[in-house]
């Protein structure tokens, strides 16, 4: 019974897209173009040439290399030395890296089950380059700002991995030690991994690309809702990481930097469903993946917030692309009251001019 609503439910949604697509064809007309020019201004540029360096990396020798050097962390969060490179490669390379190395260490029999779910838990990160420079530098005009979110990315991937490592060891430790297999040492020459990390750098962006401009024009048709225009920044990326990332870099809200990060780390369910395509046959639970997502995202507004706190933040007064900031600190009065005494005490130590009578 259940199966047959999913399906009624889905079959209307499309019919109510497609109404909507029809009727308000020169709004999804304009936002696909703009969705266009955010993935060759942005997009693209920001994550291509990332993608096929970590995806060369992790293909050869190099990178069982940095697994090694990676073990000090992998021990820490209760993983195999062979599993380093995914932890390493997924904080780096971008969304569906960390996923498609899972994928083939589980295939070339390095990993367990056990450790698969656990790693697809965390190691799903947005790359450095599309939060720096993409949301940082051009969404917010403030380049300190994208790397104080891609600290607070690490940090809470990084965190979640330790818990979950804990829970996994202490849950199953049999399980993780099961898989003792013979493991291949084979690596491709240089020259076929570089043409094969081209290829999965362009084929994975298409599907990224597709999405921004599909879901852009999802969210181009919520803002003619009233009562969804005030929550449609939110829904965006729920959706879609990057045209949220647009939405939300533009909001008033206080909160907008926290809600950025989480759904940074969230990624949306546009990059949960390709990380779905790409583990085909993995073992694997959608219903925890999605939970890994959302502990991630949580985690990543918390470290924000204390960054925030932390961290004095330069910000352009005079620039020509300033935007004002709302500082909502509760120390803000009483900073207030205490600039206005110094002023004051600094005007009364001026002499009066004298009066000529």
């Amino acid at each position: 019974m259940t199966k047959y609503l999913l399906k009624a439910g889905i079959t209307f949604l499309c019919v109510i897209l497609g109404y909507f697509f029809i009727m308000h064809g020169d709004i999804v007309l304009d936002s696909v173009r703009r969705s266009l020019l955010l993935c060759a201004n942005g997009l693209i540029p920001s994550l291509f040439c990332f993608m096929v360096l970590t995806a060369f990396l992790s293909a050869t020798e190099i990178g069982d290399l940095l697994s090694k050097l990676f073990y000090p962390v992998t021990f820490l969060l209760h993983l195999p030395k062979e599993a380093g490179i995914a932890v390493f490669m997924s904080l780096l390379g971008g969304y569906p890296i960390g996923t498609k190395i899972v994928h083939d260490l589980y295939k070339q029999k390095k990993i367990t089950a056990p450790i698969c779910q656990q790693l697809l838990l965390y190691c799903c990160c947005p790359a450095p380059s599309f939060v720096i420079i993409t949301v940082g530098c051009t969404f917010l005009h403030n380049q300190v700002l994208g790397l104080l979110l891609y600290l607070s990315q690490v940090c809470s991937a990084l965190v979640l991995g330790w818990i979950t490592g804990i829970y996994y060891a202490l849950r199953c430790p049999a399980e993780r030690q099961r898989c003792k297999l013979p493991v291949s040492k084979h690596h491709d020459s240089y020259g076929a991994a570089l043409v094969n990390s081209v290829a999965f750098s362009s084929t994975a962006l298409v599907p990224m690309c597709g999405s921004v401009v599909f879901f852009g024009a999802i969210s181009a048709i919520l803002h003619e809702f009233p009562v969804l225009s005030q929550y449609s920044s939110i829904l965006s990326a729920f959706l879609e990481i990057t045209t949220g990332c647009v939405e939300l870099s533009s909001s008033s809200s206080p909160f907008a930097l926290s809600y950025l990060s989480f759904f940074l780390a969230f990624g949306g369910l546009s990059v949960l469903f390709q990380r779905m395509q790409l583990l085909e046959d993995i073992p694997y639970s959608v219903r925890i993946m999605f939970l890994g997502r959302v502990l991630h995202g949580a985690l990543a507004a918390g470290f924000t917030n204390l960054f925030l706190h932390l961290i004095p933040l330069p910000l352009a007064v005079f620039g020509p692309d300033a935007v004002p900031v709302s500082i909502y600190d509760i120390n803000t009065p009483l900073i207030t009251l205490c600039l206005i005494g110094m002023c004051s005490i600094c005007l009364s130590t001026f002499p009066l001019p004298s009066q000529n009578k």
